[in-house]
C-alpha cells in the first residue's frame, strides 16, 4: 500500500503555485511541509495539512497530491 504523504507526487494548481510564491514559499518548501505536516481529512479525497502556522488544502488522487492553496494562520 502506498503512503500518499510520503510517496506521491506534489502537483500544485496554477492558482496555488502563484499564491505560495507570493507568500514566500518555494515548491521544495511546500513539498517538505506536506511530507512533514499533520493531515486531517476534510471529506472525500480532500485533506487539510498543518505545518507549524501554515495550512495547506490538498486533494489526493492516484498518487498525486494536488495543492489547492497554502496560507499562514
Amino acid at each position: 500500500m502506498v503512503n500518499p504523504q510520503q510517496e506521491c507526487t506534489v502537483a500544485p494548481t496554477k492558482h496555488a503555485e502563484a499564491r505560495f510564491l507570493l507568500r514566500g514559499l518555494s515548491k521544495s518548501d511546500l513539498e517538505e511541509m506536506i511530507r512533514e505536516g499533520k493531515w486531517k481529512s476534510a471529506g472525500g479525497n480532500e485533506h487539510d495539512c498543518v505545518y507549524n502556522k501554515w495550512h495547506i488544502k490538498i486533494q489526493v488522487g492516484q498518487c498525486t497530491i494536488k495543492v489547492i492553496t497554502a496560507f499562514r494562520e
